[in-house]
Order: C-alpha cells, then structure tokens, then sequence
C-alpha cells in the first residue's frame, strides 16, 4: 500500500514541474479573450460589457472613459490594469489576497456574482462559448442579470418592444 502512495506521490511531482503556467502573458493562447463587466451599484443597476484581448489598462480606461459617469466611484481589484482609472474618476481598491472588502466597506461582490454567473452558465448551459459570438453570450448575461428582479410577462414585453422598435439585424 506504502509503495503505491510514493509511486503516485513521484508522478504528482513529476507532472508538477511540467506544468505550464497559463495565467503568464507568454504561455497564452492567441485566441484567449477576456470580458470586461462594468455594472452600475443599486436595486436596478445595469451592466456594461466588452470582450477585449488582454487585461490592459487601456481597455479599463477606455471603457470608464465611455460609459460611467465622472462623479461615479469606480470600485476595482487590485489588478495593475485599474491603476490608470484613477485620473478619471474616484476609485475604490480591494486587495482580494487580504480580505473581501476593506475597512470602509468597499467590495466588489457585486461584479464578482456576474463572474460567477458567467462562470456557471459556461459550465452548466452551454457547455462551450464559442470565441466568435463570445460578446453576444456575455451580453444575454448580462441582461438577464438586469432583468432578474421583471416579471416573466415584464421581460417578454421588453423584449418584444425593443424587437420592434428595431430594423432586422444583418448579424442574426
């Protein structure tokens, strides 16, 4: 019994020190693509998303940038990407490694449900989100995030208005 332990013990370590650390920018894969929430605080708050490469701050920026407000307080991880974000509106910071909110309150569970949404919907639903329509998957999430609180028969006319209200879609 003893021998077979260390023999799966070896094998462990073996494959170990040949594991290739994927989270490093040069061990990625080309098509690796990340999504970029910006949800809105509050009963009713709404989410913004983009698919972006990589995790930079420029993309952080430019989404700031286009679609919050200058008086809103931006709350963020301690990721290097959020550094810039600063020159534009008021931050937030949470460094996860020490604790899930800081000392006044801050947090960022409310972006870390959509994750885990995003996260259980790949698993659970789909299986699979295929890189090309990545955007329109995360996009049904986010507005079903939105819409949790509406009635069944409340998203069916919201649906049907916005249908209507828009020309047929050259996309779909």
């Amino acid at each position: 019994m003893k021998l077979r332990k260390v023999i799966a013990s070896r094998r462990e370590d073996m494959v170990l020190e040949e594991r290739v650390d994927r989270r490093l920018k040069e061990n990625r894969s080309p098509s690796r693509l990340c999504a970029l929430p910006i949800r809105q605080r509050g009963f009713l708050g709404r989410t913004f998303t983009r698919i972006i490469r990589v995790e930079d701050s420029d993309a952080a920026w430019s989404a700031v940038r286009d679609h919050v407000s200058r008086e809103a307080k931006v709350y963020a991880d301690e990721h290097g990407s959020y550094d810039d974000i600063i020159g534009l509106n008021r931050m937030g910071r949470v460094n996860h490694s020490k604790a899930y909110s800081s000392e006044d309150g801050t947090n960022t569970n409310f972006i870390e449900s959509f994750f885990s949404r995003i996260q259980r919907a790949y698993v659970g639903i789909h299986h699979r989100f295929s890189t090309r329509y990545l955007a329109w998957y995360v996009a049904d999430l986010a507005w079903k995030e939105d819409a949790r609180r509406m009635s069944n028969g409340a998203q069916t006319r919201f649906m049907l208005a916005q249908a209507l209200r828009w020309p047929t879609s050259r996309y779909l």
